[in-house]
């Protein structure tokens, strides 16, 4: 599996996400994705937060992006 020529059961899908600590999609993930794509993903991680931790995180996620804008 990890050299790309057998594909996991999809039976296998929940326990291989567990072991990475990701959400099976995730492991569905192209690098090419659009920005909608991306906050899709970034929407099913933060379900797993309070609301209170999920405005935290945005909070995090728009002082990060601004910091990456000063240094383009």
């Amino acid at each position: 599996m990890e050299k790309g020529k057998i594909a996991p059961k999809m039976s296998r899908i929940p326990e291989l996400s567990a072991r990475l600590q990701c959400a099976p999609a995730h492991l569905f993930r192209q690098h090419n994705e659009t920005a909608g794509e991306l906050a899709e993903n970034v929407a099913e991680i933060l379900k797993e937060l309070p609301q209170s931790g999920q405005a935290a995180v945005l909070e995090l996620v728009a002082h990060v992006v601004q910091v990456m804008l000063r240094r383009t």
